[in-house]
């Protein structure tokens, strides 16, 4: 019984390890259209195609979004702990923000670039 439980805390470390806001509100977005898109049986196999590529789309959407809170988090951190009053506070805010879209615009074209050269390659057999 011990054995069970151990395994059952072991199990839910790994899940809260894995999941993120990001992965999780996206992955439940997929799961929902899927669940939709089944219950239309003329579309077929179809669900299962636009299931996986919506997965890989969260994979990427997630690894940008979460790359960049985690890197732009020490910047702000370390704002925040000079910031002697509200306003200065305030601009750490503002500098993070811009810290995090400027990182998930040059991360996102990253992955479209991944994408496409990975979509060529495949195309020519490479």
């Amino acid at each position: 019984m011990n054995c069970m439980k151990v395994s059952v805390v072991l199990a839910l470390c790994v899940a809260i390890a894995v999941s993120s806001p990001c992965s999780d509100q996206c992955t439940g977005a997929c799961n929902i259209q899927k669940t939709a898109c089944d219950a239309s049986v003329v579309l077929g196999p179809l669900c299962a195609i636009n299931y996986g590529a919506c997965l890989q789309g969260c994979t990427n959407i997630c690894a940008c979004v979460n790359g960049c809170d985690a890197s732009c988090a020490p910047a702000k951190e370390t704002c925040m702990a000079a910031a002697t009053n509200l306003l200065s506070k305030s601009q750490c805010v503002v500098e993070n923000d811009l810290c995090v879209v400027d990182c998930q615009a040059i991360c996102a074209t990253q992955k479209v670039a991944e994408t496409v050269t990975s979509l060529v390659q495949q195309g020519l057999g490479a």
